[in-house]
């Protein structure tokens, strides 16, 4: 099964339900897919806890590419406030390397 979604709190849901389901997060059975580039904070998340994930690339023309990527863009209304979470994660994950050495 692959499960494709950007969405944190489903991304969370279906992480307790293989996990309810006694799924191993190795697995080939399960994989997660997102868009590169989008939510990376929940692909680690992801990938820390076992799990495999694929990023996908939209790649074409331009006028062929836009339109799906406008499409992703009205799904993920809320990526504004993601970014901004990824942004304060960055920051916190710098300032912990220049502290830390």
């Amino acid at each position: 099964m692959l499960a494709g979604s950007h969405n944190e709190v489903t991304v969370r849901y279906l992480m307790s339900r293989l996990q309810y389901l006694h799924l191993d997060t190795g697995s080939e059975r399960v994989v997660f897919g997102q868009l590169y580039g989008l939510c990376d904070p929940t692909t680690f998340q992801l990938s820390s806890n076992g799990y495999t994930v694929f990023k996908a690339i939209a790649w074409g023309p331009v006028e062929a590419v836009l339109p799906f990527l406008a499409r992703r863009a009205q799904e993920n209304t809320g990526m504004l406030g993601s970014t901004t979470r990824e942004l304060d994660l960055l920051k916190m994950e710098l300032w912990r390397r220049v502290v830390r050495g």
